[in-house]
């Protein structure tokens, strides 16, 4: 199966749903685990109006459906569902939304929002023994990304593409 993610083109993007299965098969005979069965994808295209990012989750059949996702959209997987401890800061986070124009350059716009993203990480793994307070982050714009680890202390660093 890494082998098929490794080889894996824009040619054939509409085949990274049957991938993720196999995926998710293989691992569930290799360790059984109730988290195996939210397994999840992210992805991004480029067109010539710039990225759009896709999910690709289990629908109620358990079958893996592709579902683009919306500007302005946060999506928060959780293992625990119990989101109360940090809903008043998601609805802060969602109210909050800005877009680049707004910011002096792409490193503000991401430190404005990781600044906001991190108190959630960490109040949610005080709850949530399967999710921790770090966290990997990926920002797109139409022609470049940002990338890195955020471990929640002072040596966070961006990488950029």
């Amino acid at each position: 199966v890494m082998l098929s993610f490794n080889n894996f083109t824009k040619q054939n993007i509409h085949e990274l749903p049957n991938l993720l299965k196999t995926s998710k098969l293989i691992r569930e005979q290799e360790i059984s685990h109730s988290q195996l069965e939210i397994t999840k994808l992210l992805y991004s295209t480029y067109s010539k109006n710039g990225a759009q990012i896709y999910s690709i989750q289990p629908n109620k059949l358990e079958e893996y459906e592709v579902i683009r996702c919306e500007k302005n959209e946060i999506l928060l997987w959780t293992f625990n569902p119990d989101i109360r401890p940090i809903i008043n800061a998601l609805t802060e986070l969602y109210s909050s939304l800005k877009p680049l124009k707004v910011f002096n350059n792409m490193a503000d716009c991401i430190y404005y929002y990781l600044n906001q993203i991190s108190p959630i990480f960490r109040k949610q793994a005080q709850h949530d023994s399967m999710m921790s307070k770090e966290f990997n982050f990926f920002f797109q714009t139409k022609d470049e990304y940002f990338f890195g680890e955020f471990l929640n202390n002072s040596s966070n660093t961006l990488n950029r593409k």
